[in-house]
């Protein structure tokens, strides 16, 4: 078992805290107590990331990143670009643009930002280049939108909380009346 929470740890950028193996684990037919997860892991001396004190939770679909490079940027610019604004449009959601000295300006940004951080820039640095931290992100927002497991979205990832949304899950074939 301890192999396998290792490969599920590591598998997973080694943030995963007991619960997310537990989940996973689970989810892959490998049948484990949580508890069991728990003492391993302290046994093993490996935890999952935590910023804040407290383990890094996140449950937000990272859109802005998979649009891909765009150059530099202005303060606040990469919010506003015609492109964001279209592809959120077409997506119905609406930015979340605040005005200057608002609260909420940029506050999924920048928690999103910061989730990136604890995730990967710091424990998988020191960075070669710019073309090594580019690749990794773009692998990180790939793991982060299809594979990482986020408590706010029970414990499913943010693309098939979205499959279930607009009713397109594959699991949804065993639950809903055939209408053909």
């Amino acid at each position: 078992m301890c192999n396998e929470i290792h490969r599920v740890w590591t598998k997973n950028y080694r943030v995963y805290g007991a619960k997310k193996i537990w989940l996973q684990l689970n989810r892959e037919g490998t049948p484990v107590a949580r508890c069991t997860v728990e003492r391993l892991m302290r046994f093993m001396g490996i935890e999952g990331a935590r910023r804040g004190g407290k383990a890094a939770h996140h449950h937000q679909r990272s859109v802005g990143a998979e649009a891909g490079r765009s150059g530099g940027t202005d303060a606040g610019s990469q919010y506003l670009a015609l492109a964001m604004t279209e592809r959120l449009s077409e997506a119905d959601i609406l930015p979340s643009v605040g005005t200057v000295g608002d609260a909420y300006d940029n506050a999924l940004a920048e928690s999103e930002i910061g989730l990136y951080k604890t995730e990967l820039i710091h424990p998988q640095g020191p960075w070669k280049g710019l073309d090594d931290v580019e690749l990794a992100t773009l692998e990180w927002v790939d793991w982060h939108n299809h594979r990482r497991l986020h408590s706010a979205c029970s414990d499913l990832t943010p693309a098939e909380l979205e499959q279930i949304h607009y009713g397109t899950h594959p699991a949804l074939a065993t639950l809903l009346p055939s209408t053909v």
